[in-house]
């Protein structure tokens, strides 16, 4: 059980108490602790590429962030975010930017949330969320996704925002699955791993005290050609805690991972963003992964 989130017997299931109860105590839970809202360093400005921009990461909805050392020899234009610091700041009360479903499905909610690599490609349904749910379709599922993806984020911002964005989800219905994919932009930055998987830690652990004791679904840090070798070793070395936090985890779920290592790093065309093919690959691996968990669709 998360230390942030204490759930009374009849919040550990969601037929004993409204969703919409259970969703107003884990915000209010998250309020009395300080995780819900409240000021917080920003990110630093992001750079874009024409390619960024092309797929619709404007300097109003950066993407990853890139040091600028890491741009140059890459015949990409630069141009600085615009966004100012007041911006990043209301980060966790953005909406998603491809939020793919509304309204409750029969099988219940799976939420995703992370940064750009979650959000996709702004006002479409390219982004692994949208293909995941769509093979769930085909498969006689119906659930509802949820999109919570957030351009430019980093680890310690989705740790500030995700039990607002647990209550908020959790207003309709129950809550099958949270999928959490961050780390990139860390790693961009140069955070350290210690930092990155501390952070990670308190996000999972939030994740599993949600209403309804949904599965945590870890997805590894994707690579990325920005990655230096010092930044590559910090990859390995997040991701193979990923895989050691689910592995420890106790709870009334089981959580498991969703390793991205096989998705060719060529897919993703401005170097981070793994735009149409690669997403679809993303979805795929996650739905192999969910089979373990899923009942016969009803």
């Amino acid at each position: 059980m998360s230390p942030f989130y204490q759930a009374t017997p009849q919040m550990r299931h969601p037929s004993c108490v409204a969703p919409g109860a259970a969703a107003l105590a884990f915000a209010s839970q998250g309020v009395q602790r300080g995780m819900v809202g409240g000021a917080f360093n920003a990110p630093a400005p992001s750079a874009f590429g024409a390619s960024q921009m092309a797929h619709g990461y404007s300097a109003a909805t950066p993407g990853p962030y890139r040091a600028p050392a890491q741009m140059h020899g890459q015949g990409a234009t630069m141009m600085p975010a615009a966004c100012p610091s007041t911006a990043y700041a209301s980060a966790p009360r953005m909406p998603p930017s491809n939020n793919v479903c509304q309204g409750g499905g029969k099988d219940g909610i799976v939420l995703c949330i992370g940064d750009s690599l979650t959000a996709g490609v702004k006002n479409t349904p390219n982004a692994y969320p949208a293909n995941l749910d769509a093979l769930l379709k085909q498969k006689g599922y119906e659930f509802t996704f949820k999109n919570e993806g957030v351009y430019a984020e980093t680890s310690d911002i989705l740790l500030r925002r995700i039990q607002q964005a647990i209550a908020n989800v959790s207003r309709l219905g129950p809550i099958r699955f949270i999928f959490i994919l961050t780390g990139t932009n860390d790693i961009l930055q140069f955070r350290s791993p210690e930092s990155i998987v501390a952070n990670l830690r308190r996000i999972h652990d939030m994740a599993a005290a949600a209403p309804g004791s949904p599965h945590v679904v870890a997805l590894t840090v994707p690579q990325s050609r920005l990655f230096r070798p010092q930044q590559e070793d910090m990859r390995s070395m997040v991701n193979a805690s990923i895989k050691q936090i689910s592995q420890q985890a106790r709870g009334p779920r089981p959580r498991f991972v969703v390793d991205l290592e096989t998705v060719n790093v060529d897919l993703a065309e401005d170097g981070v963003h793994y735009v149409g093919q690669g997403y679809k690959e993303f979805a795929q691996l996650a739905d192999a992964a969910m089979g373990n968990f899923l009942e016969a669709p009803k």
